[in-house]
């Protein structure tokens, strides 16, 4: 026995039903992700930023740029450091921290977020800061914002208004509850003489 037209209708009606109620559940959840990783780089940066004040030395918010034979962790990997005054050298102060597999901190600033960023003060956009450690073995390499004992923070030489990075989601756009689409980024700043950290959102 076949089914009848009404059937097939209610069925198709069913998966209609679904179909929506998935995907609007998938665009908080990525925005959810997006957000974790927003609180959890902006928190190692002001973690970075008192270090350097209570301690009186040089932090570094560091992001892992290249790591041979594990890329899917590059701009995945965050920690933060601390200058050993005594022993003159850099130490780790907290353990890495992965960010969730859809969000990766952005290697080089996509041509304007939006007109109030700069892509010339982004952090990847000198060879000022990177810096190369060992992790499990392996020589990797990483970028850094520098904070000062000041408060104040750095990413090159020319120091400009502030140091910024943007953590993007690999869908690039989600789509709310609302069913209205929204850019999946968040930008998060540092000023360069204060030091104090922003998180903004498109």
């Amino acid at each position: 026995k076949g089914f009848t037209l009404i059937e097939l209708i209610a069925v198709i009606s069913i998966v209609s039903v679904l179909a929506v109620a998935t995907v609007q559940s998938i665009g908080p959840m990525r925005g959810n992700e997006l957000s974790a990783a927003s609180r959890v780089v902006s928190s190692l940066m002001a973690v970075a930023r008192s270090e350097a004040i209570s301690r009186n030395t040089l932090t570094r918010f560091m992001v892992i740029s290249e790591w041979p034979g594990k890329e899917n962790r590059n701009y995945r990997l965050v920690s933060v450091w601390a200058y050993d005054n005594v022993e003159a050298v850099w130490k780790q102060s907290t353990k890495w921290e992965e960010l969730p597999t859809s969000v990766t901190v952005d290697p080089l600033p996509a041509a304007n977020y939006s007109v109030d960023n700069s892509p010339q003060d982004y952090f990847t956009k000198s060879d000022d800061n990177i810096f190369s450690t060992e992790i499990n073995g392996a020589t990797v390499q990483a970028r850094f914002i520098e904070y000062l004992p000041t408060g104040a923070s750095r990413a090159a030489k020319d120091v400009a208004a502030e140091t910024w990075l943007a953590l993007v989601s690999a869908s690039g756009v989600v789509k709310g509850p609302d069913g209205v689409s929204h850019s999946n980024w968040s930008k998060i700043s540092s000023n360069s003489l204060t030091g104090r950290i922003k998180v903004t959102w498109p």
